[in-house]
């Protein structure tokens, strides 16, 4: 079987000041966020990765720069993966913004796929595209192969939400996802199980980081 492993980048300036920055190139990262990459190389020592795509997004291809090169591995990106755009949030600071955004996409989860963030797109397409990218990125590899995926909080919740039978959306809701948490899921296109998300050793509590965080309500 496949195994996925599927990264949320390291840590941005944007993070740190939550704003809602989703639109291409996006920002890079802070020195805390390069060093959240650079402990991805002993985090995944002892796990197989035959291939690593990140999102078209600057701060994956920096997240997923230091472990493809400590693989020998080619970088590939691929805008399928990149986050759910905010629209006409973009770049909102408030948690009022955050709230319409991550409850949006935890409405696309439930299966209300024509819920919109204001500007933004439908679930469906959101869906769609990271599904797209997915078959892209496994292409021409074993069926027991391992491919890793530097993509981004929010759409990450979303897909796994909507694509692993063994989880739920009150289940993904409640659970954080700060900079470089690794969710691993095995199976194959189709038929995906959750097995692990393992949040990272190096964090910033202090940051008004509000995708990363769980629903306390």
């Amino acid at each position: 079987m496949t195994t996925l492993l599927l990264i949320r980048h390291g840590q941005t300036p944007n993070n740190v000041i939550g704003a809602l920055d989703t639109a291409l190139p996006g920002a890079g990262l802070t020195e805390l966020g390069h060093a959240q990459a650079d402990d991805l190389v002993p985090r995944l020592a002892d796990r197989r990765i035959d291939r690593v795509v990140a999102s078209a997004h600057d701060r994956a291809r920096l997240t997923a720069g230091p472990l493809a090169a400590e693989r020998g591995l080619t970088l590939t990106q691929d805008a399928g993966f990149g986050k759910i755009f905010a629209g006409d949030l973009e770049m909102a600071t408030t948690h009022e913004a955050a709230d319409i955004y991550l409850d949006t996409a935890y409405a696309w989860a439930t299966g209300d796929l024509e819920a919109r963030i204001p500007g933004g797109p439908a679930g469906a397409e959101t869906l769609e595209r990271f599904t797209e990218a997915l078959e892209r990125s496994l292409d021409g590899l074993d069926d027991d192969a391992t491919l890793a995926v530097v993509s981004h909080g929010a759409v990450l919740r979303l897909w796994v939400t909507s694509r692993c039978e063994n989880l739920t959306p009150q289940e993904v809701r409640r659970r954080r996802i700060p900079n470089t948490t690794v969710l691993t899921l095995e199976g194959r296109p189709g038929a995906w199980r959750f097995v692990a998300w393992d949040e990272p050793r190096l964090l910033d509590l202090a940051a008004d980081d509000p995708t990363a965080n769980a629903d306390e309500d």
